[in-house]
């Protein structure tokens, strides 16, 4: 005989406070910073010529090998004030969507619609990445940083667009955690 129990957890709006760093200015691209960024749009020209997927999965595993890294260190010379662990793995499931997951149409990291933002929070994650409840409500915050990272290395001309649309996601998303975890 089998008991089951049933858990609800609490799901508050993520705190922004968190997001606060003792350096404002912009870190410039170094070698490595330069080399994922190259890579990056290597893949996007790849995605855009409509190649082979076994064409460029080594690149798209590499890049987010790379992301995670570059992201981290980006994180700590900005004086990033919360642990930067909390944040630096969401990239990698991101970019895994963004490049290797089936999408009716060209998707690129810098132009990602609203629809599939919105189909990876209440689809992809949940499906691909088990963890605390709690732990789900740094995604977005963590990839508005990845992007503010990717402007700052080069990739982006302006994030905010993007930034704004999981914005709008985000209080979206809670009400989707809080009906799957209460």
């Amino acid at each position: 005989m089998y008991m089951r129990k049933d858990v609800s957890h609490l799901i508050p709006p993520f705190d922004e406070n968190r997001i606060r760093f003792r350096l404002n200015q912009t870190i410039p691209p170094d070698e490595k910073d330069r080399r994922l960024i190259d890579r990056i749009e290597e893949l996007d020209n790849q995605i855009r010529k409509g190649s082979d997927y076994d064409t460029y999965e080594k690149l798209a595993l590499a890049i987010e090998d790379e992301s995670e890294t570059g992201f981290k260190k980006w994180l700590i010379a900005k004086g990033f004030e919360d642990d930067p662990e909390n944040y630096i793995r969401c990239p990698e499931i991101y970019l895994t969507f963004v490049y290797r997951y089936m999408h009716d149409d060209p998707v690129l990291l810098k132009s990602v619609s609203a629809r599939y933002i919105i189909e990876f929070f209440e689809d992809f994650l949940l499906r691909k990445v088990m963890c605390e409840p709690s732990e789900y409500l740094y995604w977005p915050p963590a990839l508005k940083l990845f992007y503010r990272f990717l402007h700052e290395k080069g990739y982006l001309n302006n994030p905010d667009k993007i930034i704004g649309q999981i914005d709008k996601v985000e209080l979206y998303f809670i009400e989707v955690l809080r009906h799957q975890f209460s």
